[in-house]
């Protein structure tokens, strides 16, 4: 005798979102990342470039309340577009960025663009 087979229920995706951002030539994918451990952020954004060499970056707000992107300008410089571009959207609030290594507070980027 032949068992029914179980009927499978079909599991819907998580819902989300993904923008599109673009900053001169460049085009950004913009998504959240969901199921952040909370030690490690309060909010996270990833950055997947459409164009050129299509590379990815992550933003985050730190539990300390810090904006934090993995792109060589902010980790070189303490900020950057994807930082500025997330702001703007009002996807993360315009706070101050971690001090630099050598103790010294990051500048704003209006200070850069004064400097």
């Amino acid at each position: 005798m032949a068992t029914p087979a179980k009927s499978r229920r079909r599991v819907k995706p998580a819902r989300t979102f993904t923008c599109l951002f673009h900053f001169g030539d460049d085009t950004y994918a913009v998504f959240p990342l969901r199921g952040v451990h909370p030690e490690v952020a309060a909010k996270a954004y990833r950055f997947k470039k459409q164009t050129g060499g299509q590379e990815v970056y992550d933003v985050r707000l730190s539990t300390q309340g810090y904006i934090e992107c993995d792109c060589p300008g902010h980790t070189r410089h303490g900020h950057c577009k994807h930082v500025e571009m997330l702001a703007a959207m009002g996807c993360i609030p315009r706070v101050p960025e971690p001090p630099r290594p050598d103790g010294t507070p990051a500048a704003t980027s209006v200070e850069a663009e004064l400097a």
